[in-house]
């Protein structure tokens, strides 16, 4: 898998924000919860995963190749969160 700090792989339902989207895949796949986000970018063009490195993630994971992504900050309590290496 590729090294980077993201959090990768979750899908957007069509009743969702993007908002939405981020704050449920963080709940369901790291167990956060109740965080204070902004987002500062979205990227979302149909053409932009064309590097080998976004390749090797959509076929990895079957993805669509039109992938939208939210670029976000979080303010997180450390004594609240194990940092795993």
């Amino acid at each position: 898998m590729v090294d980077d700090h993201v959090i990768t792989g979750y899908h957007m339902y069509g009743n969702e924000t993007l908002d939405e989207t981020v704050t449920s895949g963080l709940k369901e796949l790291r167990g956060l919860t109740n965080l204070y986000k902004q987002r500062f970018k979205a990227f979302g063009d149909q053409d932009r995963r064309t590097g080998d490195k976004d390749l090797l993630g959509i076929n990895n994971e079957k993805y669509n190749q039109r992938t939208i992504t939210g670029a976000y900050y979080f303010l997180l309590k450390i004594e609240e969160v194990a940092i795993k290496k």
